[in-house]
């Protein structure tokens, strides 16, 4: 029993769906995969989120099989040094394998198919939204770096799909910020979902962010299964567990109305960040002396009798001194895309906005300064 395939597309979909998969999982068996051999092979990885399926197209097999095999190192680097050429999976006997090119051969074990997981049965979905692929992306970029790490409720671990007849919000908070993206989607029903962050790494693999195709999103109170493909061929099916709870209320965390505002350019602001960063203190506090035309950075170390301070022009409607953990406040700049940033701010909340990324706000929660003004 064999198959040939194409190196390099085979290698390109075992990339794609593996990689979100720990190097070390929890449960051993996640270290295989299954192929389901056919004209369309069904490549099949499994870790304790998602049940991945990737379809690729055999360039010759003499009959259907399944195989059970380890995806070790070994495998990926032949494949990689080999991607130009074909590869061609032979089963030996029923512990053994021979993944070869014309100049590579590796050996690799067989294990029983029985003990691959199944493909869980999500039971009835009649829930669909389709997005297309560039929004997902997006969405998902945006939020995976807010996610929070936090054991006692699983859900602030997650992105919130909040789901509209025409739109999707993309959410995640933790207890510094908050992020909010909001993209075009069609949906029947309005409800929302909780996805796992590995879901996302996965997702923003599998999908295509140049492409404005669309996918099918179909869910129910338990799964959401990811179809993505073209000219009616799935090409990856993700069967993802979603995280049970019901997600805070993040608009009433939203404030407004706030009347302190400044404008400043992105990328001068992070270069500015950068320079003084590694003179912040353990806590990475970094003050901002706003003025009218220009923002005073600084940080400053006692322990280590370190300081240092930038200045950088801005726009600004008032006169005062707030913090920021300065790392923080980069994961959000380098959230925005665009020229000039928006910082409305009263308290300790500061919204920071842009008027080329509408789609994207981001809350921030400020630090508390000695010598604000008029706090």
């Amino acid at each position: 029993m064999k198959a040939t395939f194409k190196t390099k597309e085979l290698l390109d979909k075992l990339s794609k769906i593996t990689r979100a998969i720990p190097n070390k999982p929890k449960l051993p068996i996640a270290k295989y995969i299954q192929l389901d051999v056919n004209k369309y092979t069904n490549i099949i990885a499994w870790d304790t989120t998602n049940y991945s399926v990737s379809t690729i197209e055999a360039i010759e097999y003499d009959c259907k099989f399944t195989i059970t095999i380890p995806l070790v190192r070994t495998i990926l680097g032949l494949l990689w040094k080999q991607r130009e050429k074909l590869v061609t999976i032979e089963v030996i006997n029923d512990t053994t394998a021979h993944i070869y090119t014309d100049r590579s051969k590796t050996t690799v074990e067989i294990i029983d198919n029985s003990l691959f997981p199944v493909m869980p049965d999500v039971g009835n979905i009649d829930n669909i939204i389709e997005i297309n692929q560039n929004e997902l992306f997006n969405g998902l970029k945006k939020a995976i770096n807010m996610v929070a790490k936090d054991g006692l409720r699983p859900v602030m671990e997650g992105i919130l799909f909040d789901v509209k007849t025409n739109k999707i919000t993309f959410v995640s908070s933790n207890s510094v910020c908050l992020s909010k993206y909001e993209a075009s989607a069609n949906s029947k029903k309005e409800s929302e979902f909780v996805i796992n962050k590995n879901t996302a790494k996965l997702l923003m693999d599998v999908v295509d962010k140049n492409k404005h195709d669309n996918l099918s999103i179909y869910y129910n109170e338990h799964y959401a299964v990811f179809s993505i493909g073209k000219n009616g061929v799935v090409e990856y099916l993700i069967i993802a567990n979603l995280i049970l709870g019901n997600y805070p209320n993040y608009q009433a965390v939203i404030p407004t109305d706030l009347l302190n505002r400044f404008e400043v350019n992105r990328e001068r602001f992070i270069d500015a960040i950068k320079q003084i960063k590694y003179y912040t203190p353990e806590n990475k506090l970094m003050k901002l002396k706003i003025s009218k035309n220009y923002i005073e950075l600084n940080a400053e170390d006692v322990e280590r009798d370190i300081e240092q301070s930038v200045n950088i022009e801005c726009k600004s409607n008032t006169e005062c001194v707030i913090g920021f953990n300065c790392d923080y406040l980069l994961k959000v700049l380098n959230n925005y895309d665009s020229e000039n940033i928006e910082f409305e701010f009263e308290g300790y909340y500061t919204n920071i906005l842009s008027k080329e990324d509408k789609n994207l706000y981001m809350l921030l929660m400020q630090m508390i300064v000695d010598d604000y003004e008029g706090r």
